[in-house]
């Protein structure tokens, strides 16, 4: 944006914004301050317009709150101008006291009309800006985003069949594929990520794109070249995803980056990632299920839309204080957001372990045929499960602990 260095500076807080290019992805528009997601509407004359509906005002940490459309639809180069409005509402009338300083606060001070109002009021000014009366927009014609035209029409002429393998996705193009890249925790190697590089220059369109899960994911395969894509990775000790051994684990820095972490969420995920359950019907849960970890309660692990979330926070035991983390279930983001509930505190760094291996234990012990690890949660509920817990893990919490009163030894005077 041209006014960016000056808009930046000056508003009380960051603004997340997302896109979301079909429904599959929208629930994430939800939890950011604005979220745009693509929709087709018709008109009466049987025209069909591309566009987006408009969220607002979504939010995880530890006050999450998830947005509402503020508008049905759309158009592309509107989207520039709602931004801007936005912008200027936060930037005028947001809270600056840090602690409250995102939209979200904002949004729930003056209530859903009030903010619409005003949002609406300034959206036209924004719209009759000379700058915004002619957006120019992206175009896939764009030589340096897709194989020129020849491979294509090769593609095309030579249909290869797409193996029905994880991490393997179908373009809309025909001939071609998404490759997406396991990444455990977002951590690669230099000589990886150089690796990575090469497989898209030479079998892709050159582009590495960084997902939302800390995977890798590679556009513009073609089908033929699937294999040769896939060994080349290999080679440097990557795996598609869906072909870990262990479940979905998403971790923020925690204490090894980030100042404001209270745990080490990278090292609580290594252990996680070590963790082998024994009993098969355990070994299969655990695969199947996400786990989430926040250094503190920040959320930037989105610990609250996890099968299994985890927040650092300090708890007391005794007189001292311990690093520890809260422990959510039944969070979801695929097929509609649904944030998870707090079932326990007071779960030590050491704890992690046994505590997901409790859980799955639990699940493999009450679910019915058929159902998934939060089905039964959800069917159990946050307190029976709390229950079932404490029983597990209750025994392994830290003994209370009095503070070590430090006496300075006392010289005598001479």
């Amino acid at each position: 944006m041209k006014r960016s260095d000056l808009i930046n500076p000056t508003m009380p807080n960051r603004l997340n914004v997302y896109f979301a290019g079909c429904r599959a992805c929208a629930s994430d528009a939800i939890i950011n301050d604005i979220g745009f997601v693509a929709v087709e509407r018709k008109t009466e004359d049987g025209r069909r317009h591309l566009g987006f509906e408009l969220w607002v005002g979504g939010s995880l940490g530890a006050h999450p709150m998830l947005g509402f459309k503020l508008k049905e639809f759309l158009s592309p180069p509107d989207a520039l101008a709602a931004c801007q409005a936005i912008f200027a509402i936060h930037t005028k009338f947001g809270n600056r006291n840090k602690a409250k300083s995102r939209l979200k606060y904002l949004i729930e001070q003056w209530g859903r009309e009030e903010f619409i109002e005003m949002f609406e009021k300034v959206f036209l000014e924004k719209q009759n800006l000379p700058e915004n009366r002619e957006v120019p927009l992206p175009s896939l014609a764009d030589p340096g985003r897709r194989p020129p035209l020849w491979k294509r029409i090769g593609n095309r002429l030579n249909p290869v069949s797409i193996p029905n393998t994880p991490g393997i996705l179908p373009q809309r193009q025909p001939g071609y594929v998404r490759l997406t890249v396991a990444v455990p925790l977002g951590e690669l190697r230099a000589e990886q990520l150089r690796a990575v590089s090469r497989v898209a220059r030479r079998h892709g369109n050159g582009i590495v794109h960084f997902t939302k899960d800390q995977n890798l994911a590679l556009h513009w395969i073609p089908i033929r070249k699937i294999g040769r894509a896939v060994q080349a990775l290999k080679a440097a000790g990557l795996s598609l995803k869906g072909k870990e051994s262990g479940p979905a684990l998403l971790a923020c820095p925690g204490t090894e980056f980030c100042t404001l972490a209270v745990t080490n969420s990278q090292g609580a995920a290594r252990d996680l990632l070590r963790f082998r359950p024994e009993a098969p019907e355990k070994a299969a849960l655990f695969q199947s299920i996400s786990i989430h970890l926040s250094g503190c309660p920040n959320s930037c692990a989105k610990h609250q839309v996890a099968d299994i979330g985890l927040a650092g926070t300090m708890t007391p035991v005794g007189e001292l204080r311990r690093f520890s983390y809260q422990l959510f279930l039944g969070g979801q983001v695929e097929g509609g957001i649904r944030l998870g509930a707090m079932v326990r505190k007071g779960i030590t760094e050491e704890m992690v372990v046994p505590t997901v291996d409790a859980l799955l234990g639990i699940v493999a012990t009450d679910r019915l045929a058929g159902e998934s690890f939060q089905e039964t949660v959800l069917r159990l509920g946050a307190d029976q499960v709390a229950s079932l817990l404490e029983k597990e893990i209750g025994p392994l919490a830290p003994e209370l602990s009095d503070a070590i009163t430090m006496i300075p030894d006392l010289i005598e005077a001479r």
